[in-house]
């Protein structure tokens, strides 16, 4: 069975999707990792997209600022309804 470091570096497009949901939230690495308790070298290594530090991050992580993106819109849009 071949070790996984082996395989040639394939993006799973999670750190493209970290990336995007922090954008989405306005925040900087830094405030995210502050406002989540996530050390900030951990979350530059789930940004990064060089295949030789990728630390993917894990799927909970990302269905949680999903949510979190989710909820910060909806209630953008009742304020507009008000």
């Amino acid at each position: 069975m071949r070790n996984k470091r082996t395989y040639p570096y394939q993006s799973d497009d999670t750190s493209i999707r970290l990336k995007s949901l922090r954008n989405k939230l306005g925040l900087s690495q830094a405030e995210l990792a502050e406002v989540f308790s996530i050390p900030r070298r951990t979350l530059e290594a789930w940004e990064t997209t060089n295949p030789a530090n990728h630390n993917p991050a894990p799927e909970y992580v990302l269905t949680l600022l999903e949510k979190v993106v989710e909820c910060e819109e909806a209630i953008k849009r009742m304020r507009e309804e008000i």
